[in-house]
């Protein structure tokens, strides 16, 4: 067996050491180089949508009647500075744990602080009384589309790319996730 490296993978094989073996057994050197190209496409067919789209859809229960909402009022909601709906029912906001993609992209483009300003900010809300609770944090895209889609007074982020019938993605500054000019990716 001879050890040999196709597109950079070593490969070890009897095919190495005698060219004729593989066509004989109906595998030509250009057949196996076909079958590691598709294989490449395969694996990244089945990637994780989070590693395919960079942007971050805000959304709400498919029964809320928000459809747009400005970078201000965005940032409001998720500070908590506002905590009610228009028709005077408790905003619950459902936010991802420290390490994802999407919050990365929110402390960014929504918080403007790091995630240590961020805890700090929260306990001095709490102590000052100005907020019921800590928001709750799931790991997931996944986790936080399924929880806002049980909970019609909630919003919450998610990778674009999660964006189902059981939420509805909430415009911002007329935007939508994909077009050209979304402020939050």
């Amino acid at each position: 067996m001879i050890r040999t490296t196709i597109f950079g993978f070593a490969e070890t094989s009897a095919y190495a050491a005698d060219p004729d073996m593989g066509r004989r057994h109906g595998k030509s050197p250009a057949s196996r180089i076909v079958l590691w190209a598709v294989a490449a496409v395969m694996t990244l067919a089945c990637a994780t949508p989070s590693a395919m789209s960079s942007d971050v859809a805000i959304v709400v229960h498919y029964s809320n009647p928000i459809e747009e909402l400005s970078m201000t009022d965005l940032r409001r909601i998720f500070k908590m500075e506002r905590q009610y709906w228009d028709d005077g029912k408790r905003i619950y906001l459902i936010m991802q744990e420290s390490g994802t993609a999407e919050k990365a992209v929110m402390m960014d483009h929504v918080f403007d602080m790091s995630e240590k300003q961020l805890k700090k900010y929260w306990l001095k809300m709490l102590f000052k009384e100005k907020i019921p609770a800590i928001p709750k944090s799931l790991q997931s895209s996944e986790a936080v589309r399924r929880t806002v889609s049980r909970l019609p007074n909630a919003i919450g982020f998610i990778n674009a790319a999660f964006l189902d019938d059981s939420v509805k993605a909430v415009k911002i500054e007329g935007l939508t996730p994909g077009e050209t000019g979304y402020l939050v990716n």
